[in-house]
């Protein structure tokens, strides 16, 4: 009995595979576009302050960090393979989505500094990374002014 259950098992997670690849991979010959429309930076508070991690393991809190939105001509289909987005040689560790694009903080002013005039790009799974023609990440720290984090979220989604 149990050698039936566990073949019955085998074969249901081999079916739920083939149709989660069918339907969630793209086709190879098809390679993956993405038109990057804008860039927008926002100084913003947290309803609580913010726990990040350091380069070196540490833990910080920060009253505030800085909210980035990219804004794509078209949002690609989801698919099984990781796509990695890149200002300059920084890989952004954690992004969320909203409607049009994708959005990520930045915790340290050092880092959006570093990061200035630097080009964006992105990968997709084993694809090479390419960069968005004309785009750089360009954000005037000086002139930003403190923002509800949910308010600038909410008027993108």
């Amino acid at each position: 009995m149990k050698a039936k259950y566990h073949i019955i098992l085998t074969l249901f997670a081999w079916q739920m595979l083939a149709i989660s690849t069918t339907s969630c991979a793209q086709h190879p010959d098809q390679e993956l576009t993405l038109q990057l429309k804008s860039v927008d930076v926002h100084l913003v508070k947290p309803v609580k302050p913010y726990q990040y991690r350091t380069d070196k393991n540490e833990l910080k809190t920060v009253a505030q960090a800085y909210l980035v939105l990219f804004d794509f001509e078209k949002i690609p289909p989801v698919t099984n393979e990781r796509t990695d987005f890149y200002i300059g040689d920084y890989r952004i560790p954690e992004y969320g989505g909203t409607k049009t694009g994708i959005y990520f903080r930045i915790y340290d002013p050092a880092i959006v500094n570093r990061l200035n005039n630097q080009p964006i790009s992105w990968k997709k799974g084993n694809q090479p990374q390419k960069t968005f023609p004309g785009k750089v990440f360009t954000a005037d720290t000086r002139k930003l002014k403190p923002e509800s984090e949910e308010a600038v979220l909410k008027a993108k989604y």
